[in-house]
């Protein structure tokens, strides 16, 4: 990962920062509701469409496929595990770095926001004390629930203005530290 950020910073351009996210228990107060309510779900659909499967075969006289039925399950499945990899990611391969022209985050490449595109950020806490940077209108107005994820998938930029819509450092260090350096870049709020 250290690699990829040395790689990823431009001729001229100065690492002011670098952290990785603090240390988090995956099922926390902010994320455990999610995370089994998303299972269940999941897990419910599956019956549902199992079920389904099994009726309609019936009644079109043909044999239910195990195949099928498995792939159901095996789509639920894929619910938790996306939480899973999240944190993994997030504990193991996350890097975050701000420099005099942008903020990056590096998980299996470097995805970087330049402060041109973003007209302000603000830091929030959610209920267990994790405190997270948030760019963009579409990240300034998310759950806390969903800032794991969206610091983990990069950043959305609006294409009609040139603007980021939602940048998320989950977690971070160093929080006073941040502030100080962003502030003289873009606008904390």
């Amino acid at each position: 990962m250290e690699k990829l950020l040395q790689n990823a910073l431009a001729e001229g351009e100065t690492l002011l920062w670098k952290g990785r996210p603090e240390p988090f228990e995956p099922m926390d107060k902010t994320y455990k509701d999610k995370i089994i309510k998303n299972t269940i779900k999941a897990f419910v659909i599956a019956i549902i469409l199992t079920v389904a499967y099994i009726l309609t075969a019936r009644y079109c006289e043909v044999k239910a496929s195990a195949v099928l039925i498995f792939v159901f399950y095996l789509c639920a499945f894929c619910v938790p595990y996306n939480n899973y990899k999240d944190v993994r990611d997030l504990r193991k391969k996350v890097i975050y770095a701000i420099t005099d022209e942008r903020m990056i985050t590096v998980v299996d490449s470097a995805k970087s926001v330049d402060y041109c595109h973003v007209p302000e950020v603000t830091f929030r806490t959610d209920e267990d004390g994790h405190v997270s940077l948030l760019c963009g209108h579409d990240a300034m107005n998310s759950e806390p629930t969903n800032w794991r994820f969206a610091s983990v998938s990069g950043v959305v930029m609006d294409e009609s203005n040139d603007f980021c819509e939602s940048y998320v450092m989950y977690n971070i260090p160093e929080v006073d530290k941040v502030k100080d350096i962003l502030s003289k870049y873009v606008k904390v709020v």
